[in-house]
């Protein structure tokens, strides 16, 4: 019975998905690599999906680069809840990795898609520079 494990972890690795992922709506992309620009793409994704407005002020706050902080509250709040109108229970398709930035194609239940990008600088823990969004329709 001890094989069970490993052979879960196992397929876990062939998929590359973690084991965990059947927790989340967004399945976290290639969080083995543990890039700066992945890991802020998870976070966004995840704030969309969320329905706490704590949450995403939260995240805005400690995620965002000071310049881009310097659009008001209210916009990021707007493109964050927009995006949740379409995107609540997304589904990630494609990632798209180039240096300090990512591009996630997600789609909705409703085949929506849209492409999203993320520009982060270089510090660790990195900041959001930018944050492009794109109908992929």
């Amino acid at each position: 019975m001890k094989l069970l494990p490993a052979a879960l972890l196992l397929m876990a690795c062939m998929l590359n998905r973690p084991l965990y992922a059947a927790n989340f709506n967004v399945l976290p992309i290639a969080y083995q690599q543990g890039t700066e620009p992945e890991r802020l793409m998870n976070l966004f994704l995840k704030a969309v999906q969320s329905n706490n407005e704590n949450e995403v002020k939260k995240f805005i706050n400690e995620n965002y680069s000071p310049r881009f902080l310097e659009i008001p509250m209210a916009a990021h709040l707007k493109v964050i809840n927009d995006l949740h109108k379409d995107f609540a229970h997304l589904i990630v398709a494609q990632t798209i990795k180039n240096g300090t930035k990512i591009t996630a194609i997600i789609k909705s239940p409703v085949n929506k898609t849209k492409r999203v990008t993320i520009e982060a600088d270089q510090n660790i823990p990195a900041k959001i520079l930018i944050i492009d969004l794109k109908d992929d329709n």
